[in-house]
């Protein structure tokens, strides 16, 4: 197991080694009422609808060159019910602050579901969505890093196969907030 060396709060991380010919995916769909889409930004200034500028302005920022090379760049996995997001689920590939990734690895996460949606299934679908799509073409690897304490989102990443790497904390290189790392 890899001892990941940072600085508090503590994170798990996780990963799913794609293996030729394994099914990936729970065959578990969503309600019909829910409508799911995968978002992949347009300009360098988009986000996903109804989402907050922070974190997925400066994401779409990072990642638009690579995206317009490819179709399995950054993405975000949405699901709304009347128009408003009720699930979204990040899909970014290798960048500097996880070096431990390889370069046609994948992070998913961050994984968030409206609270009053919870236990439904929703992001165990975005997820499975999201690795059925990548694992058809270049990626090798998927990550979940998850905080220690959000027991949920563990049991989440444990219950899809994906196996537990080591432990860690953040790094913010200087004392620089917004260049925080994993190492």
């Amino acid at each position: 197991m890899i001892n990941f060396n940072f600085h508090s709060p503590k994170y798990i991380f996780y990963k799913l080694a794609l293996k030729k010919d394994m099914e990936y995916i729970s065959k578990q769909d969503i309600d019909p009422k829910y409508l799911y889409y995968l978002w992949k930004p347009r300009s360098i200034f988009s986000k996903p609808p109804g989402l907050p500028k922070f974190p997925f302005l400066i994401w779409s920022i990072i990642y638009f060159k690579k995206n317009l090379y490819s179709n399995y760049g950054y993405k975000v996995s949405l699901i709304l019910s009347n128009n408003k997001c009720i699930n979204y689920c990040v899909i970014l590939p290798f960048h500097f602050k996880f070096p431990f990734m390889g370069l046609n690895d994948f992070q998913i996460g961050p994984v968030w579901t409206h609270p009053n949606y919870r236990g439904k299934g929703l992001a165990r679908f975005s997820i499975g969505r999201i690795i059925e799509l990548y694992s058809k073409e270049e990626a090798t690897s998927f990550w979940y890093i998850t905080r220690a304490e959000n027991l949920d989102s563990i049991r989440l990443a444990e219950s899809l196969g994906f196996e537990k790497i080591g432990e860690g904390e953040r790094l913010s290189p200087f004392g620089i907030y917004k260049i925080r790392k994993f190492y």
